[in-house]
């Protein structure tokens, strides 16, 4: 709850608790100093203040408030109190936007993540550089930058198994010596604190007491901490810090140049009131002509070079420059040093909309000040054309644009804006929201178009910033194109040509582009280029462009069509760099991504290696090859990497025995995966759900569901609660063993238990759910599944639906089952698969709409590719079932004719079915039911059976032994000119060669033949249709018989009457 003091003298008073909105109402009226003042990320903290007045902040939850918070006011008393347990102070100047606060860190290394400090400290030299070492605030420990981060701008994201998520420095006041923040850890102490990369630190605690030491040096912080630790009783370290937008929220930035003039100079002078010498004119007739050019109206004189030696002398009135200048000769050129103030406009402090981020209209507003600032000072400063001024100004006289202050201020509002939707897209991802990639991506578009239209190069922490603003939002080819722009480099590490540098173009002029500066290429930069091509997936130009970092084409192991190009700047791959490749070599998984992972961690140094030229192997390194291991189905090897690093004297984590656990169960020991679980607990390492969920998946894969449960209440009983993921194994473990009633009970159980009834509101336990309810044919359970889920907010998907559909088939309810697919096809998303079709088409054969079950299948035969070809044929065969039950021949037969039309081979089951349609027996015996069928039935079935082996024989496909014996048995039954063609089947089919004549007729043709007509057709030695039937030794017997009735039938019956 933040606090303020309205006055130094006020008299003690407290007001009660009231809301933000009347908070900021009752001061913008009382007092116009008085203002909303807050950054666009959480990055920085904001709150309502006023110049000079103390604010408290309790609770310890400094950058992450939000406005709807409660805020109560209270006196100076209260705002000055002792410090305790986390509490902040802040001192703000909102006109400046410079805030000064405190905060008390624990001193000591806790065991868990979430309890330590999670920051690190690095120095700030009198150069501007940085130390190369930073100061761990958990170990109290110096440690590499190169084991620390990956950029100085790097956004919040992790890389590879085991990465901390950590957030880098950002930029500090410029001329700054000291020692400020440099990581911080999202899920540490310092963070919830409030505690950002790019706070300067004031002063910390004195070793005994409460009094705070100013501290400049990062061993003088190092040591008071480590005095304070063993000498005073206190476990806290309290310390002061500072944080400042001054510069970023400059509406003007004053440039600085110095050029040499011959006289006559022909410029007017004029004192200011601050003391400076204004240039108030320019006499074109009397000036040189690079007067004219380099000089404007408004540039100030800080100095004057003297007229013995080099030295420049400031000066600070119109006198002091005259007397310089008329000490010269007419001719002489005299050197002045020269300030321009380059208006740069208002930097907006409040957050756009994210409506307002993605409009396709313009740049962000945020830059168009810089943007035009930058442009200015690029138009001033036109190159002389003329002999004599190319003579008379020297090459330093030139202001040029780029490395200058507008320049540096463009790109630190640029980063700013950019870091400003990081956050925002962080909120988006952590509720869920799909937007949260777009707003990524194109605020990284947006910052991009604003350099083009200024023609302005990005530093390496720029380009570093907008390439993993592309990669968290899953479009690396965006990061390849802007470090080709950036850079004039080939993003694939090869030495060819950058062909995507013209892509990004200017959003208000579309000429404009964004020159290459070689100075964007550092460590950091060809991180995120690593990053970007693990995220494509494409291990080969990763490896390149590690070899050419390294600059030795030597260590590239990938094809020797494209070897790697030798970069200008020759760059030391961290670890992190490797742990990059290595990961997404054994994401990419198959024996040559393991190959490769394998091949790159044999390159890397040992953790006992004194000093090497590649980098140290860390744990990161060892839990991605144990993962690659696991993945690749090889948890021997996974083993030998577990040891090796034991070896090594680095200490498996979490991860390390997940990974581990994963490779022995997949592999089938649960056995050894229990062990190590039990191992875990010896060594003082949490199991948390994930770890417990892998083994209860591989047991409740074999069906070993008695032991899943048994390790679900052991998981409980160590204090490890179950989340939704648990649930659906054990209740899809119950599905498999065939207990579909103990799935639903399971789940709910679960819903009616107050503690775990916000797990069930998931849409893949519903689903499972009505899965289990539909196996017990239970549709009125499943629809009453369905109606809760939405009551409680959660939307069914196309698998909850297709479940549904699944339900009401089982109970023999066709009608309800069409009216879920109908809705399925009528929602917005109309995303259907291959499994609701397959389901759809079933129900309208039950329910006798053949036209809409054949025309589902017509739309996959012409180009709908939502089924599969089994998902087809398995469709096509309950359609020839259905609807030949229902003697509709017609569709029965145009749906066969399809099918071959289509390329299918009709298999097994799709005779079976069909003659099981036909309700055709492979048995002589007749029962009472087929002595009075109908006849005409009867013929249009034997007819369809013709039509079949006719069919088949125009693909030149062989009849199936089963339509063979059930055209013969069925024209044996018929009798008549039915019968006779059965035998002359028996015929073709044992005749070793067909050649009479070249016409034939088809099996179908010669039921409208009488029998007398038919012999004719023989006796004139027409061929007969050709018959292929395999038959096998399992039917064969059958066969034999089969013909050997329509044989006999056939020599007695001399007359036959034609049917």
């Amino acid at each position: 709850v933040p606090q303020r003091r309205r006055a130094k003298n006020d008299s003690i008073a407290t007001s009660p608790t009231i809301s933000s909105a009347a908070f900021a109402t009752e001061f913008q009226g009382a007092d116009d100093t008085w203002q909303k003042f807050w950054s666009s990320t959480p990055r920085y903290l904001y709150s309502l203040s006023k110049s000079n007045d103390e604010v408290s902040l309790q609770n310890g939850d400094v950058g992450d408030k939000e406005l709807n918070d409660s805020y109560s006011i209270n006196n100076s008393a209260a705002a000055s109190s002792s410090l305790s347990g986390g509490t902040v102070i802040l001192s703000r100047n909102a006109a400046r936007q410079t805030v000064t606060y405190e905060t008390s860190l624990p001193l000591f290394k806790t065991t868990t993540q979430e309890q330590s400090v999670g920051m690190t400290l690095r120095q700030v030299e009198q150069d501007g550089q940085m130390s190369s070492v930073v100061l761990d605030m958990d170990t109290l420990q110096y440690v590499l930058v190169s084991n620390l981060g990956s950029s100085n701008d790097a956004i919040l994201e992790s890389v590879g198994d085991g990465e901390e998520k950590v957030m880098s420095v950002e930029d500090t006041v410029e001329e700054f010596v000291g020692v400020v923040v440099f990581s911080v850890k999202t899920d540490g102490i310092a963070y919830k604190s409030g505690v950002r990369p790019g706070d300067v630190v004031l002063a910390t605690s004195a070793t005994l007491g409460d009094q705070l030491w100013p501290k400049s040096t990062l061993e003088g912080i190092r040591s008071a901490a480590s005095s304070r630790k063993i000498l005073s009783n206190r476990s806290e370290l309290a310390i002061r810090f500072h944080r400042s937008r001054e510069h970023i929220a400059a509406s003007e930035v004053v440039e600085s140049f110095e050029l040499s003039i011959p006289r006559p100079i022909g410029i007017q002078l004029q004192d200011s009131q601050d003391g400076k010498v204004i240039i108030s004119g320019i006499s074109a007739n009397k000036s040189s002509s690079s007067a004219e050019s380099m000089l404007k109206v408004g540039d100030r004189i800080v100095a004057v070079d003297s007229s013995l030696g080099s030295q420049l002398w400031p000066v600070s009135s119109v006198e002091g420059v005259v007397s310089a200048v008329t000490s010269r000769l007419p001719g002489q050129t005299i050197r002045f040093r020269v300030e321009r103030t380059v208006h740069v406009g208002e930097y907006p402090r409040q957050e756009p909309t994210s409506d307002e981020l993605v409009a396709e209209d313009s740049v962000s507003p945020a830059l168009v000040g810089a943007v035009d600032g930058f442009r200015q000072l690029a138009s001033i400063g036109v190159n002389p054309t003329s002999s004599e001024c190319e003579s008379s100004i020297e090459a330093s006289a030139v202001l040029p644009p780029v490395g200058s202050k507008t320049h540096k201020l463009l790109l630190t509002r640029c980063r700013d804006v950019l870091r400003t939707y990081i956050a925002k897209a962080e909120e988006q991802i952590k509720e869920g929201l799909p937007s949260a990639n777009k707003v990524l991506a194109f605020t990284a578009d947006r910052v991009l178009g604003a350099l083009a239209d200024a023609r302005a190069p990005l530093d390496a922490k720029t380009l570093a910033l907008v390439m993993n603003s592309y990669t968290s939002a899953r479009e690396p080819e965006k990061a390849f194109i802007a470090f080709e722009t950036a850079v004039g480099l080939s993003a694939d590490g090869s030495s060819n040509e950058a062909t995507r540098s013209n892509a990004i173009k200017g959003k208000k002029n579309a000429d404009s582009r964004i020159p290459a500066d070689l100075g964007a290429l550092n460590l950091f930069t060809a991180t995120a280029l690593l990053r970007a091509h693990a995220l494509n997936g494409d291990i080969l130009s990763a490896r390149r462009v590690l070899a050419a970092m390294e600059g030795s084409p030597d260590n590239f192991l990938g094809h020797t069509s494209l070897p790697p190009g030798l970069w200008p700047v020759k760059l030391f791959p961290d670890v992190r760099c490797y742990n990059i490749v290595l990961a997404a070599a054994a994401k990419a998984g198959g024996e040559e991504g393991v190959d490769s992972a394998l091949n790159l961690f044999e390159r890397m140094a040992e953790p006992w290696t004194a000093k090497s030229d590649v980098p140290v192997k860390n744990l990161v390194t060892y839990n991605t090859m144990i993962s690659a291991f696991a993945k690749g189905g090889r948890p021997q090897d996974a083993y030998t990497i577990f040891y090796s690093m034991k070896q090594a004297g680095i200490k498996p984590d979490k991860i390390s025995y997940t990974s581990l656990i994963k490779a022995l169960v997949e592999d089938g020991d649960i056995v050894g995966g229990r062990a190590l679980l039990r191992e875990m607990k010896e060594n003082e390492l949490e199991s948390d759900v994930f770890t417990y969920n892998i083994v209860i998946k591989a047991l409740c894969k074999r069906l070993k569901w008695y032991e899943a449960k048994n390790l679900a209440s052991q998981m409980e009983s160590s204090g490890v609660s179950p989340n939704s993921i648990t649930y659906g194994l054990l209740m899809n473990g119950l599905l498999k063993a065939g207990k579909p009633h103990a799935c639903l009970i399971l789940f709910e159980a679960a819903y009616n238990d107050p503690k775990t009834t916000a797990l069930t509101e998931n849409v893949q336990l519903y689903t499972t759910a009505i899965t289990a309810a539909s196996a017990l044919g239970d549709y009125e359970r499943a629809l009453e599944l369905v109606a809760r889920m939405r009551k409680v907010g959660v939307k069914p998907t196309v698998k909850t639906l297709t479940a549904l559909m699944g339900a009401c088939l089982a109970c023999n309810k066709a009608d309800l089952a069409i009216d879920v697919y109908l809705q399925i096809e009528n929602s917005q998303e109309k995303v259907v698969d291959g499994l609701v079709l397959t389901l759809a088409v079933q129900a309208f054969c039950e329910q006798g709409n053949y036209h809409s079950a054949a025309l589902i299948l017509t739309q996959q035969r012409d180009g709908y590719q939502e089924m599969s070809g089994k998902e087809l044929m398995s469709s096509y065969n309950m359609l020839f079932k259905s609807s030949l039950f229902a003697t509709n021949f017609t569709v029965a037969r145009s749906s066969f004719t399809e099918l071959l039309q289509s390329g299918y081979i009709p298999s097994k089951d799709t005779f079976k079915g069909i003659l099981q349609g036909l309700g055709i027996k492979r048995s002589r015996e007749k029962d009472d039911e087929e002595r009075h069928r109908n006849e005409d039935i009867a013929r249009e079935k034997y007819d369809f059976l013709l039509f079949v082996i006719d069919s088949l024989r125009h693909r030149n496909l062989p009849c199936d032994a089963w339509i063979y014996l059930g055209v013969l048995l069925e024209g044996a039954r018929i009798g008549g000119t039915r019968k006779l063609i059965s035998s002359f089947l028996s015929k073709a089919r044992t005749a070793k060669a067909q050649q009479k004549n070249a016409v034939a007729w088809s099996w179908e043709e010669l039921t409208k033949l009488s029998p007398s007509q038919i012999r004719e057709v023989v006796n004139e030695q027409v061929s007969l249709p050709s018959l292929y039937v395999p038959v096998n030794d399992r039917d064969y017997r059958q066969v034999l018989a089969a013909e050997n009735a329509v044989s006999v039938i056939a020599r007695r019956q001399r007359t036959p009457q034609a049917k």
